[in-house]
């Protein structure tokens, strides 16, 4: 106390510090008397602020007084004396020279003292950020863990840098980084989810454009069906055949509700698949394929026992044979989660007989309007269960063709089909279909069929005239192994015939 300045004012400045770090030590004795932990943290915080700013406060007293001693001055002085003083001693020398060293180490220790003071002031801020961000995270504990404590961005950043060096901290952060990854995955989550709404916006629009452009092309296709009757001049009839034939093209490119077995697109490796099952075995009448068909629900089953009778799919055994009650697609696996099919590997024709080789599988689905679902309960929508199953059935050598044709009666169309049955033809689908009008073609769309299509115009014209039917004339082989898009299933052909003019 003695050591104090004189002024009453400074003494009263310097002695209030003096007083904080004397609280402090009884603060800290009285935590070592009653172990009393409060106490001891009480003692370091008061400690501590004393600490962070009298020291330095009292360095920048010492370094701006230092900064103002006149040192250089007083040296240049005791020169100039010392130049004068020609006959004298040599202590004005001396003394100028100890006056310069002097000079470049007070200089020094002020340019040492200013760069211990920018760490030490880092080393506060560091300090302040510490106590701050435990005092955060006990918080945090002390709440439950409530989200609303958790960092991010800059603040979780800088929260890494302390955490390794406390317990608290370092479970913050761990805290803090699990939400902001989970911030970010449903995010990302959001931002599919709206390219989802997106697409499936567009295909909607899109598939709107087709619906009118299918609208447009009928109404086309309609008017010159219509000129092509009042029409006389030769010519104009033959431009217009010409016309309905390239709209009927069109048309069956683009139709959107045609039956799956003429609008789906087969991928080439399902191609190559049955070209090697028919070639892999010695005889061809006895190989197989596998794949997957739908069964129906048990209410509207597809499959028949060897009596014809219906078999609910949810009784069909492992192992068993049916034959089925319809067209159906042979797909390469089970539909998904969400129902979406599996590319197509063929088509399994009406009355085939297949093999179950495994257990029919269940899909819960929207019932259609008019099933025999049961009754709503709560409000809910109806639904049924529709049932898929992996089967075996035999490859053949017969080609299927499916008959298109354009006719008031179908009787002409039928006789035909029973005709092409007997010459080795299976005929799944007889079908009216206006597209048909003004065309006599077999299309087919894999090279291995064009001997089978160059058979099948042979059969039809051989029967056409076994009928003696004036008015139709055989039928035009049509190779579309070329055309993108729509096709049918390997081993299929396809015969459009107009029987409007038959008689």
């Amino acid at each position: 106390m003695d050591r104090l300045p004189d002024d009453a004012t400074l003494r009263s400045v310097e002695k209030k510090w003096i007083d904080e770090l004397d609280i402090a030590a009884k603060f800290l004795q009285k935590s070592l008397d009653d172990r009393n932990p409060n106490a001891a943290r009480i003692g370091i915080i008061r400690m501590s602020r004393v600490l962070q700013f009298q020291p330095p406060r009292l360095n920048d007293l010492i370094v701006a007084a230092a900064k103002q001693l006149p040192l250089q001055k007083l040296s240049a002085a005791m020169g100039t004396l010392a130049e004068i003083d020609h006959g004298g001693s040599n202590d004005l020398a001396n003394g100028q020279a100890a006056l310069s060293r002097l000079d470049q180490a007070v200089r020094g220790r002020v340019a040492e003292h200013d760069l211990w003071q920018e760490i030490d002031k880092q080393i506060w801020v560091n300090a302040r950020k510490k106590i701050q961000l435990a005092a955060a995270a006990r918080l945090w504990k002390d709440s439950g863990q409530a989200s609303g404590y958790l960092l991010n961005g800059s603040a979780l950043a800088e929260a890494e840098k302390f955490a390794q060096e406390d317990r608290d901290i370092k479970d913050l952060v761990l805290a803090s980084r699990t939400k902001v990854s989970a911030g970010r995955r449903n995010t990302w989550i959001l931002v599919v989810i709206v390219a989802l709404l997106a697409i499936t916006g567009w295909l909607l629009i899109d598939r709107t454009a087709e619906q009118r452009k299918l609208a447009q092309l009928e109404a086309q296709r309609s008017a010159i069906i219509a000129e092509r009757g009042a029409a006389r001049d030769a010519a104009q009839v033959d431009l217009q055949e010409a016309k309905i034939r390239a709209l009927t093209q069109e048309l069956k490119s683009a139709k959107l509700s045609a039956p799956a077995e003429i609008t789906e697109t087969v991928p080439e490796a399902v191609v190559r698949d049955q070209a090697q099952a028919r070639v892999s075995s010695n005889d061809p009448s006895s190989a197989t394929l596998r794949g997957f068909i739908w069964l129906g629900s048990d209410a509207a089953p597809n499959l028949l026992d060897s009596g014809g009778a219906p078999v609910k799919p949810s009784l069909a055994s492992v192992g068993g044979s049916y034959s089925v009650s319809k067209n159906l697609v042979l797909r390469t696996s089970l539909p998904s989660a969400d129902y979406i099919q599996s590319d197509s590997a063929g088509i399994v024709p009406e009355q085939t007989t297949i093999k179950l080789v495994a257990a029919p599988v269940p899909y819960k689905r929207p019932a259609l309007a008019g099933s025999k679902a049961a009754a709503p309960t709560s409000g809910a929508p109806p639904t049924t269960v529709q049932y898929w199953a992996r089967i075996e059935v035999r490859t053949s050598d017969q080609p299927i063709v499916y008959v298109e044709y354009a006719a008031p009666d179908p009787a002409n169309a039928q006789t035909l089909a029973q005709k092409l049955k007997g010459q080795g033809f299976r005929v799944p689908g007889v079908e009216p279909s206006d597209l048909a009008k003004g065309i006599n073609e077999i299309h087919f769309y894999f090279a291995a069929d064009k001997g089978a299509a160059e058979r099948l115009s042979a059969a039809v014209g051989a029967a056409l005239k076994e009928l003696q039917w004036s008015g139709v004339q055989a039928p035009k082989v049509v190779d579309l192994t070329s055309q993108k898009g729509p096709r049918n299933f390997p081993g299929v052909l396809e015969l459009w015939i107009d029987f409007s003019s038959v008689k």
